[in-house]
């Protein structure tokens, strides 16, 4: 059983190297695709922003920085905007200056976009920021690659946004951000950190088949719909910690690499079903129901008693009793390690050798 996991486990690995590869492979190419778009300037589409236009682009390669802090826009007060916030991210930018650096800096207000953001099979050449904006219409970069980092700290996205198929090859910050209506990452590539620290999903989230080549950050989260992280590979850490899923959290058939922090996590139903873990932290977590099966967590969980208990309980009610009596021994085994030496571990000793727990 152990052998097979593990071929499993170096199975998905090399998959997910390979997806990666590929990556690598498609964004060293752009330079090649780029001689085929047709050049446009930021300065071109901050006008169009700025005087109100629509923006309707497909197979342009943009060129300069996008940054909608050089142009004037209609502002109206942040409603998330915190002081706490504010210091934790200036404590934290010297550790993870991609993630929580100066240059989204919080800001009381939002600047306004009324215009419909539509750039599709694209390539921006260089940074592009859209920190602390709200968008009051549909925003899609379906295809398109971000070549340097993408800001969209404290972004507001008031309709949908559709992100899928993207490549972004620098970091992606949308720490903070909220998504009013569907959120479509699918297909999505991260090269390097991707940021959702905080964000809030009020519709569907959808990640799924998403590659996180670098670290992936949903600690504080809130996904209030459904969440598909499935078939989504995760080659660096991933931290969901205290990250709340009130609808269904679909990890099927996802590959964590790295280490996978769910702590303090709280789901209403959670799948797990043929997901590969190399490490896991359950610490905590609250669900209503899990689905999956043990091999996923056995030899590769870091748990607490209490999270140990609500799985075995879980596995019979689903009536999966081979997985709660597996979950149980490896509880027991736990908790026997770590007593003292005394009369009642001594009895557990002997219990746990007459049943082939030692």
């Amino acid at each position: 059983m152990t052998n097979t996991r593990s071929e499993k486990v170096k199975l998905k690995n090399v998959i997910v190297w390979i997806l990666l590869l590929g990556i690598v492979v498609l964004l060293m190419s752009t330079s090649v695709q780029a001689k085929e778009l047709t050049e446009i300037n930021a300065t071109d589409i901050l006008k169009q922003i700025e005087n109100g236009e629509d923006v309707f682009l497909r197979d342009v390669r943009i060129i300069g920085e996008l940054n909608l802090s050089k142009i004037e826009l209609e502002t109206v007060p942040n409603a998330e905007w915190d002081e706490d916030i504010v210091f934790y991210v200036a404590e934290s930018s010297t550790e993870t200056p991609n993630l929580y650096s100066e240059t989204y800096d919080l800001e009381k207000k939002l600047k306004i976009v009324e215009s419909n953001i539509v750039i599709r099979n694209s390539i921006f050449e260089e940074d592009v920021d859209f920190s602390n904006t709200k968008f009051r219409r549909n925003v899609v970069f379906t295809g398109t690659s971000f070549s340097s980092n993408a800001g969209f700290w404290y972004a507001n996205f008031t309709d949908n946004a559709f992100f899928q198929d993207a490549n972004f090859a620098g970091t992606a910050n949308f720490n903070g951000a909220n998504f009013v209506g569907t959120a479509n990452f699918n297909d999505a590539n991260f090269a390097g950190d991707a940021g959702f620290w905080r964000a809030n999903f009020a519709g569907t989230a959808n990640f799924g088949f998403a590659n996180f080549a670098g670290d992936a950050f949903f600690q504080d989260a809130n996904f209030a719909g459904d969440a598909f992280f499935q078939d989504a590979n995760f080659a660096g850490d991933a931290f969901f910690q205290d990250a709340n899923f009130a609808g269904t959290a679909f990890f099927q058939d996802a590959n964590f690499a790295g280490t996978a922090t769910f702590f303090s996590a709280e789901f209403d139903k959670v799948l797990f079903t043929e997901t590969t873990f190399t490490k896991v932290y359950l610490t905590k977590i609250d669900f209503n129901r899990m689905y999956g099966r043990w091999i996923s967590f056995n030899d590769v969980l870091e748990s607490d008693g209490e999270t140990y208990i609500k799985l075995i309980k879980n596995f019979r009610e689903i009536e999966q009793f081979e997985d709660a009596d597996a979950a149980y021994y490896q509880y027991r085994r736990l908790s026997q390690a770590n007593k003292e030496w005394s009369v009642s571990k001594l009895w557990d000793v002997v219990a746990g050798a007459s049943c082939g727990m030692v």
